[in-house]
This record gives C-alpha cells, sequence and structure tokens, in this order.
C-alpha cells in the first residue's frame, strides 16, 4: 500500500537502540564470564544471555554403576558413591601431555 509508513525500519531502529542499552548494562557481566573462561551464547530472536561453564562437559553418568552410585548394597568404588566420574581435562596446545 501507498503511504504506510515503514515499521519494519522503525522497529529495527528502536530494537538496535534496545540492544546497544543491553550491550552496555551486561558488558560487566560479560566480561567478568570471560575472565572466568564461560562461554556465552544469545538466545536468538531475543536479549537473554546464557552462560556456560564448558567444564561441564568433563562430567558423565558412571558407567559401572549407572549413576546409581551402588555396586550391589555397597558405594561403587569407581565414582565413591556419586554416581558421576569427572574426565581429565585434554591437554592444550603446548601442555606437557
Amino acid at each position: 500500500m501507498e503511504g504506510t509508513p515503514a515499521r519494519p525500519r522503525r522497529r529495527g531502529a528502536i530494537a538496535a537502540i534496545f540492544d546497544k542499552i543491553d550491550d552496555h548494562v551486561t558488558a560487566r557481566a560479560d566480561r567478568r564470564a570471560r575472565e572466568m573462561g564461560l562461554q556465552i551464547s544469545r538466545i536468538p530472536g531475543t536479549r537473554t544471555q546464557v552462560y556456560r561453564d564448558s567444564r561441564w562437559d568433563l562430567r558423565q553418568e558412571c558407567a559401572d554403576c549407572a549413576g546409581s552410585g551402588l555396586d550391589g548394597a555397597a558405594s561403587c568404588p569407581v565414582c565413591e558413591g556419586t554416581g558421576v566420574i569427572t574426565l581429565a581435562p585434554a591437554p592444550q596446545a603446548g601442555e606437557p601431555r
């Protein structure tokens, strides 16, 4: 239609302003998260950010007790009764193995 205001462009400009405000407000938390080695991702279409510690990738269910923490009536010796094990992190480039 002719004469219709360009709403998508206005909405885009307003969203850009909100994005700049959000970036300013979260800058300190984001900087701290990066210093701690956290992964930061934004949920598409929102201003919601997710902070994730990649060390959780090293946690796994104990295969010997299937996560129950028990070996029969006793505590599982592999996971010490916790039901989970923590894998050793892979060496980084330049680190001794």
